[in-house]
């Protein structure tokens, strides 16, 4: 349980981390920790000791490799510009302003409050479909079971899971612990990410006039909300618009898909290549070119099939 939720807990925050929080592991702090490594290295001061982990312990350390990994590739492909001497110049600045925004101690519990909704309906979608944990425990097909009446399907899984329905809920609200302090532990950074955001966007002029704005009581009460907005139920609900959206735009798409399988050439299969090719071919790949005749995907013959009988009719 505690990988599903460790991944769970990363995948949350990339969706709710803006990707400039993400990419200040690019930044000043990761340099200065390589090179307070590197510099420990050099002077022969890297820790050798060996030690002794558990089976499950070096899983789970695989596990955060594995997620850190996927971390860093992300902050490679929406990687940050360094701040020009001019910005670096207002971070102060805009550092008093980003202090504004993000109250110290707010960060996690404003985001929990944001991600409740989220986790409740979660919690709620796997309590109320006990088939699909039916299906695990008792290895019948899942499609074997939707033929089943709820309450014969959550008695029968209260058979083989008694507390799966509590358990449950109570997985669900742990992740929801740990997404919590995740926020609390990220908070900083995502206050230093602000700043520099800042920086990016107002000058020395304009910083100024919003401190002093800031500094009123509907500044200040701006300032707190302006950065949580966007988490709020409300921005959140309008995702629901992604469908209509979809909808809309997607017979054009599919038009221009078509144009542009007609504009370009298909691949070919290995049968439709000149002999130079084919020699080519087999040669790269290590293979003789009666291998890779025997390989050659077949078509499907009973689609093809279909689609002849659909013209003819």
């Amino acid at each position: 349980m505690r990988f599903h939720l460790l991944r769970a807990g990363a995948i949350l925050a990339v969706c709710v981390t803006p990707v400039g929080v993400l990419a200040q592991a690019d930044g000043p702090q990761a340099e200065s920790t390589e090179l307070a490594e590197g510099a420990a290295a050099a002077e022969g001061e890297v820790d050798e000791t060996f030690v002794f982990k558990t089976e499950e312990e070096e899983e789970l350390e695989a596990l955060s490799d594995e997620i850190m990994s996927e971390m860093a590739l992300f902050t490679e492909l929406f990687a940050v510009e360094p701040l020009t001497e001019e910005q670096e110049a207002r971070l102060p600045q805009a550092e008093i302003m980003a202090g504004k925004m993000i109250p110290e101690g707010t960060f996690g519990p404003v985001l929990r409050d944001s991600m409740q909704p989220l986790f409740d309906v979660m919690q709620e979608a796997a309590v109320g479909e006990p088939r699909t944990r039916l299906a695990e425990v008792s290895g019948v097909e899942i499609d074997d079971l939707y033929d089943l009446e709820d309450d014969v399907a959550e008695e029968t899984l209260a058979v083989f899971d008694p507390t799966y329905a509590d358990r449950t809920r109570k997985t669900a609200d742990l992740g929801m612990e740990m997404v919590e302090q995740m926020f609390v532990i990220m908070e900083p950074a995502f206050r230093d990410a602000l700043a520099r955001a800042l920086t990016t966007r107002f000058d020395e002029t304009e910083m100024g006039d919003l401190l002093e704005f800031f500094a009123t009581p509907l500044g200040e009460k701006f300032a707190r909300e302006a950065f949580f907005v966007q988490y709020d139920p409300q921005m959140i609900a309008a995702m629901e618009q992604v469908g209509p959206a979809l909808v809309e735009v997607l017979p054009d798409m599919m038009a221009k898909a078509e144009e542009i399988e007609a504009e370009l050439e298909d691949a070919r299969s290995f049968s439709q290549l000149s002999e130079a090719e084919r020699e080519r071919v087999a040669s790269a790949l290590g293979k003789s070119v009666t291998e890779l005749d025997a390989l050659e995907p077949q078509e499907d013959t009973d689609m093809l099939d279909s689609e002849v009988d659909e013209s003819v009719t």
